[in-house]
């Protein structure tokens, strides 16, 4: 195996069928983005593993952090354990979630979706997606939904202005397409309900990963889940990936591409004692 210096995709790893489900989420999305895939394993002991993950994505610029579901949710479903809860809350880098069971089933990245509310946060979204479609050779289809439930309009001048918001959003769809790399396919869907739950069914079929955005009151370039986020992390039935803020001006899927120490370079070198190996090599788990 060569050495690669792009910044590596992490995976947090406890020895559990559950961590195997997130090696293979990793693996997954290696193919697209590049990198190496490293596998980390923090002891309760000497660290909370929430705490220890995200010191490492730091110190290591990392491009992904993956984490599998509990044990204690439903096979194929999202359900994040104690450790990946903690992570929603705050995490240096993007962070994507396997369902429970995903090492077991067919993979592979042939439909990239992304949700789109007409925000900021949600135009990343779809910008971080479409450009790891088009590195996948995947298709995008971008799904823009108006939360009724959360426009509460009541009274005789609501079908008004549902409306205006609707036709608001489908006019801020279409610049946002429009501004894709030319050669993408894609495919876009306008639909209204409430937005968790209007996402859900329409990726439930067809799609293999579904991306969105981070709540728009969170620090750039962290992760932090709002309401929306939150539900969707749930009971995803696809693979979830959500991207940090950004900086106003950065573009979209830019990272520090900052070269690694030749410890970091090393396939099967441990770094931090034993923490943290690469993939392909048997990784060891925790430190004594």
């Amino acid at each position: 195996m060569k050495n690669d210096k792009r910044d590596p995709i992490l995976v947090g790893d406890n020895g559990s069928d559950q961590a195997n489900d997130a090696l293979a989420l990793a693996k997954l999305l290696r193919d697209a983005l590049g990198g190496p895939v490293v596998r980390a394993s923090i002891s309760p002991r000497e660290s909370d593993p929430a705490d220890g993950l995200r010191e490492l994505a730091v110190e290591h610029r990392a491009q992904l952090l993956v984490v599998g579901s509990s044990h204690r949710g439903p096979v194929g479903r999202i359900f994040p354990g104690s450790v990946g809860r903690k992570l929603l809350r705050g995490v240096p880098c993007p962070l994507a979630i396997a369902p429970r069971g995903f090492a077991g089933r067919a993979q592979a990245l042939e439909a990239v979706a992304a949700g789109f509310d007409g925000t900021d946060g949600a135009e990343h979204a779809v910008r971080a997606a479409a450009d790891l479609a088009l590195k996948a050779g995947a298709t995008l289809r971008v799904v823009a939904v108006l939360d009724t439930m959360g426009r509460m309009y009541l009274g005789p001048e609501r079908p008004g202005v549902m409306k205006t918001l609707r036709t608001e959003l489908a006019k801020r769809l279409d610049q946002v397409l429009e501004s894709l790399p030319t050669g993408l396919p894609r495919e876009a869907r306008l639909l209204s309900g409430p937005l968790p739950r209007t996402l859900l069914a329409e990726v439930a079929d067809g799609i293999d990963l579904l991306v969105v955005g981070s709540r728009a009151s969170g620090p750039i370039g962290s992760v932090l889940v709002g309401s929306v986020s939150s539900e969707l992390a749930e009971s995803s039935p696809v693979p979830l990936l959500i991207v940090p803020r950004r900086a106003p001006g950065q573009p979209a899927g830019e990272s520090s591409q900052r070269s690694m120490s030749e410890a970091d370079e090393a396939p099967g070198r441990s770094v931090r004692s034993g923490r943290w190996r690469d993939a392909e090599t048997s990784a060891s788990s925790s430190n004594t």
